[in-house]
């Protein structure tokens, strides 16, 4: 089961997500406010546990808008450090002498409005990346959650 399939399946509640920013080519620069997105909540009782998700700098576009749904539902806590900010659709343009320029044509935003695009998304609980634990080998990450759920 992919991302924003679980992410349905697990709140009964239409719950907005994120709210498309598209280029319009018409205005270069210039980026049109698209209608927001919604989970659309496919369960009966709403989910009673905790969710949990752990990103990082690895965590990249789907990956991001999957983790942008999960948080639309109130009890998920994102655990780790900045992913990627890379949420967007690429459009390509041909230039003369074989050059190729490309650019992202969709920016995200929250439903408040903070842009995704270039920053990641919100982390609750931020775990930086330590020498000690690069040494070690150690996942701070995961060993972050496992203190936040008190194990």
């Amino acid at each position: 089961m992919r991302g924003d399939e679980l992410a349905q399946a697990l709140t009964c509640e239409k719950l907005p997500y994120t709210i498309p920013h598209v280029t319009n080519f018409a205005y270069p620069g210039y980026l049109s406010i698209g209608d927001t997105l919604f989970l659309t909540g496919e369960r009966k009782t709403p989910y009673p546990g905790k969710i949990i998700l752990l990103v990082d700098e690895r965590v990249q576009s789907i990956s991001e808008i999957s983790t942008m749904m999960f948080q639309a539902i109130p009890q998920t806590v994102v655990i780790g450090r900045q992913t990627g900010g890379t949420v967007s659709t690429i459009s390509r343009v041909f230039l003369p002498g074989h050059f190729i320029a490309e650019f992202t044509n969709v920016c995200l935003t929250y439903p408040d409005g903070s842009f995704v695009q270039g920053n990641g998304v919100k982390i609750d609980i931020s775990v930086p990346r330590t020498l000690q634990g690069i040494q070690s080998g150690t996942d701070e990450i995961l060993e972050a959650a496992l203190r936040y759920l008190g194990k």
